[in-house]
């Protein structure tokens, strides 16, 4: 999904379902990703997780606080990733192993660095 306004895209949200993948996500999962345009400061997204499992990380070159899901290898509970670079907030959410969420965000991320 494109949210626009009268002066182009302001942000976008995608939804992608994973199939089990022996090995990598063996309970299969689900992850949605949304990036938005902020104008103002400071940027914020709340996602109502436990602060024991969030960690700050360096994804794709830059901070970005992340939360482990309880089993972090096999993808059982929440996972999360948050990061604000260049004026652009992106969060992505789901049920993955924390490796594979990394992926992601490491190919999401790494595809709007300078």
């Amino acid at each position: 999904m494109l949210s626009c306004s009268g002066r182009g895209p302001v942000g976008a949200s995608a939804s992608y379902s994973l199939p089990v993948i022996p090995g990598l996500a063996p309970f299969g999962g689900a992850l949605s990703v949304n990036r938005v345009v902020v104008d103002r400061e400071p940027p914020a997204v709340s996602l109502h997780l436990p602060a024991p499992r969030v960690r700050e990380m360096e994804v794709a070159g830059a901070p970005a606080a992340v939360a482990v899901p309880i089993l972090p290898d096999l993808g059982v509970g929440i996972t999360a990733l948050v990061t604000y670079r260049d004026g652009v907030l992106t969060w992505m959410q789901g049920n993955m192993p924390l490796p594979l969420l990394l992926q992601f965000a490491e190919a999401i991320l790494g595809e709007t660095r300078p």
